[in-house]
């Protein structure tokens, strides 16, 4: 029988800051992988990998994600505030290379778009680019920022303006078929996993 081990929260932050990072934000298990897109005043686009994208409701249809301290430059958060908008295009397994790339630091006059080799797509009278390769992509507004205060993150909460995405993944019930896209999960901080359909059940609202 495995034994299980036991871990303080004193032992956790004693850990090397490394590894502490990579182990709590496994702990969580896989989450999708998305590529947030934005675009500042200027014209200049963004493209950053997150892995903390959550359901916040369905009506109105919003979504949430976790912003970092704004310790340093954060060019997505600052291109959210200007213009209020942004995209979040899920990464499919076949372009996680490219997706985890985004990750690294650019200067502002780089887009991480053309640097990782994604295509800026855009919507009707949405300014904000999103990816051209990706089977799904939420073209999304700002509604709310609240900060963390234990550790000076943000979450930030949007609401879904439109959907672009494959028409065969959209299931009559309305469920989409993540296992047909090859979503991209991700745990920790560089660790990528594809879906793969364990069992589904009848749900009733």
């Amino acid at each position: 029988m495995t034994q299980k081990i036991r871990i303080t929260h004193k032992q956790v932050l004693e850990m090397d800051r490394h590894f502490r990072v990579k182990f709590v934000n496994a702990l969580s298990g896989p989450r999708t992988a998305f590529l947030l897109g934005s675009i500042n005043n200027r014209g200049q686009t963004n493209l950053a990998v997150f892995n903390s994208i959550v359901h916040v409701g369905a009506n109105p249809p919003l979504i949430g994600f976790v912003m970092r301290p704004l310790t340093v430059e954060r060019h997505s958060y600052e291109n959210i505030r200007q213009t209020g908008v942004y995209s979040l295009s899920i990464v499919n397994t076949s372009f996680i290379e490219q997706a985890h790339k985004t990750a690294g630091k650019f200067e502002r006059e780089v887009s991480e778009f053309e640097a990782c080799g994604f295509t800026e797509a855009y919507d009707d009278n949405f300014p904000a680019p999103y990816v051209g390769e990706s089977s799904i992509s939420l073209l999304m507004s700002i509604q709310e920022e609240h900060e963390i205060s234990s550790n000076m993150t943000r979450f930030m909460v949007g609401k879904i303006e439109s959907i672009v995405m494959d028409n065969n993944l959209l299931e009559e019930d309305g469920h989409i078929n993540h296992q047909i896209n090859d979503s991209a999960l991700v745990a920790a901080l560089e660790t990528y996993y594809a879906p793969k359909l364990s069992k589904r059940f009848t749900y009733k609202s």
